[in-house]
């Protein structure tokens, strides 16, 4: 009886461990997905964001657009170009994924919730830092800025 006990629970463990975490990444043929399973369709351009996007308002859409830039140390955090010389500071629900470390580049499509966010002087120079900037870029970093800022619950990188 003990032998039995002994393989149910290990066959349950082990079942246990092969399921995935919503957080976890996975992977078709055309998409590497991140976070939340999302759809690409309906998704806007990201160069349309400000068509969408009101003063003072926050926003719940789905952007394509291209990743500027990626926090080079976790894949925390990533960009994307939404015109008018903006860039959107994509970051990842409740910290439960990342991205990997090279995505710049790729086309993403992002799904969650945008909006208008203070950034002070020392978070501007901790993601120049993440970004792999220089410490000549780094250190000319001297104001806070008022930035665009998206909480993604699912990324699609094409």
């Amino acid at each position: 009886m003990k032998n039995l006990l002994f393989y149910v629970s290990l066959a349950l463990s082990l079942f246990s461990c092969n399921t995935k975490s919503q957080s976890e990444n996975t992977t078709s043929n055309e998409f590497e997905y991140y976070g939340e399973e999302i759809n690409p369709e309906g998704a806007i351009a990201a160069e349309d964001f400000f068509d969408v996007f009101t003063e003072g308002d926050s926003i719940e859409l789905k952007l394509r657009g291209t990743v500027q830039d990626v926090c080079t140390k976790k894949g925390c955090w990533m960009t994307l170009e939404i015109g008018e010389a903006e860039q959107l500071m994509v970051r990842f629900k409740d910290y439960g994924f990342f991205v990997p470390l090279n995505c710049d580049g790729r086309t993403a499509v992002i799904e969650g919730w945008a909006y208008k966010d203070g950034l002070t002087v020392e978070e501007l120079k901790h993601y120049a830092f993440d970004a792999g900037k220089s410490e000549e870029e780094i250190n000319a970093i001297t104001e806070a800025e008022v930035s665009y800022t998206f909480m993604a619950k699912g990324v699609i990188l094409e």
